[in-house]
């Protein structure tokens, strides 16, 4: 699996954290921002170069935006790759932009203590500096900037943002199928089984994505009150089905992006109960 990762940091000369976004192959994000009034927020606003200050912080607190703001920015990081990885039995590759952003994100969730033994073996980091300047990345990558600054009013510059960025440039370039992701999972036995769990009568997942669009409460109050423990990995896969297709039905232009990122927000928080 893989999970692309931007950070915003103070300076190039002396970059200590400000940011980090995770973003999956299939469309789960994580954002986590520096509690600036933190004592540890207010030494970075003072360490911030003009740019940061200008094109990064500029951007706090987006209302639009689910994220978490903390102090311990790797703690909050490492605890969303914790549940990716319980989750799905695939080793996580995190696809980072540059060397900086791949040191400062490792720096930062080795700080997590047991949250990071437990999860250092299942990842690796990539560096995919090689994307810059070529065409195709760009035209995507630009296009998903666009596309973030209409849903959530980020842009370049901010870690989510540029995160879902990075992975549009990187499907881009090597081709990735959002449509080839949604049908490994949806044909797999543990997917199927959640289907069935929660009364989807198609398995099609445009279909899908359709219904419960119509009716998002659906994924939640047809799911079993007491759903037992080994069918919650079912009922994941499935909703990583649904969200999977979000963006090759969004192109279709059968859905708004803002209506697809809904249905997105109510499948985490499904998953979360």
């Amino acid at each position: 699996m893989r999970v692309f990762l931007d950070t915003e940091f103070t300076s190039l000369e002396s970059p200590q954290l400000l940011s980090i976004g995770l973003v999956s192959d299939v469309g789960l994000e994580c954002y986590v921002e520096l509690d600036l009034e933190s004592t540890t927020g207010q030494r970075r606003i003072a360490e911030a170069s003009p740019f940061a200050l200008l094109n990064v912080l500029s951007q706090w607190r987006r209302e639009r935006v689910e994220r978490e703001v903390t102090e311990h920015l790797g703690f909050a990081a490492a605890g969303w790759l914790e549940r990716m990885a319980q989750h799905f039995s695939d080793d996580i590759e995190l696809i980072c932009p540059g060397r900086v952003d791949a040191d400062l994100a490792q720096k930062a969730l080795q700080s997590a203590g047991r949250r990071w033994s437990r999860i250092e073996s299942r990842l690796e980091f990539s560096i995919v500096s090689y994307l810059n300047l070529e065409p195709i990345v760009e035209a995507a990558m630009h296009k998903s900037w666009a596309d973030s600054r209409t849903f959530d009013g980020t842009g370049r510059h901010h870690a989510l943002a540029d995160a879902r960025a990075l992975r549009a440039g990187f499907h881009a370039m090597h081709g990735a199928s959002d449509e080839a992701l949604m049908t490994r999972r949806i044909s797999s036995r543990a997917t199927k089984s959640a289907a069935q769990d929660v009364k989807v009568s198609r398995a099609s997942g445009v279909e899908l994505v359709r219904a419960l669009l119509e009716n998002p409460q659906r994924l939640r109050t047809e799911l079993p009150a007491d759903v037992p423990g080994d069918r919650m990995e079912a009922v994941s896969d499935l909703v990583e089905g649904v969200l999977a297709f979000a963006k090759s039905a969004g192109d279709s232009g059968s859905h708004s992006i803002a209506e697809l990122q809904k249905l997105r927000f109510m499948a985490e928080r499904v998953r979360s109960t």
